[in-house]
């Protein structure tokens, strides 16, 4: 934080990652976003960021999955939403945590907008990206028209 401080970075686009309970007060406190990656077994856990929800709220926290290295879980952040909703935390800050932070934060380059996955292109695997395709094996195109796409379309609550 002091570098980024030294470099004169706006606070607010910057997520400090990998926080627990000591450093979550301070990355708070000076204006930073708090980011908390949840690994079933080591660094920040379902049980433990609950609490510092229960202590902190849900203002400039983002909780996040790893699977990066070691024993990580995909489903970190849904089963960090799903503890701390049966813990009594309120919906809202879930959501704000789980969802709404990582959107703004992330969001602030303009490179990622809810839009870009409530309402994606339609799937045509004819499009080559580079020159190169995802097909393999002469398998067939899957082509998917945007009246395919609205039958089938995500809804996420």
């Amino acid at each position: 934080m002091d570098v980024c401080d030294e470099h004169g970075l706006d606070h607010g686009m910057v997520i400090i990652d990998h926080n627990n309970e000591e450093t979550v007060a301070e990355t708070l406190q000076r204006g930073f976003w708090a980011g908390f990656s949840i690994y079933p077994s080591t660094k920040m856990g379902n049980a433990r960021m609950v609490e510092i929800l229960r202590r902190y709220g849900g203002e400039r926290i983002i909780v996040d999955s790893a699977c990066d290295w070691g024993i990580s879980d995909c489903l970190g952040v849904a089963k960090t939403a799903q503890l701390a909703l049966e813990r009594g935390i309120p919906p809202e800050t879930v959501e704000r945590v789980c969802y709404r932070n990582a959107l703004e934060a992330y969001g602030q380059s303009g490179q990622m907008a809810e839009e870009h996955w409530l309402n994606p292109p339609a799937i045509d695997q004819r499009t080559l990206y580079a020159g190169n395709s995802i097909l393999r094996g002469g398998r067939e195109p899957h082509i998917e028209t945007p009246d395919d796409r609205r039958a089938r379309r995500l809804l996420i609550d």
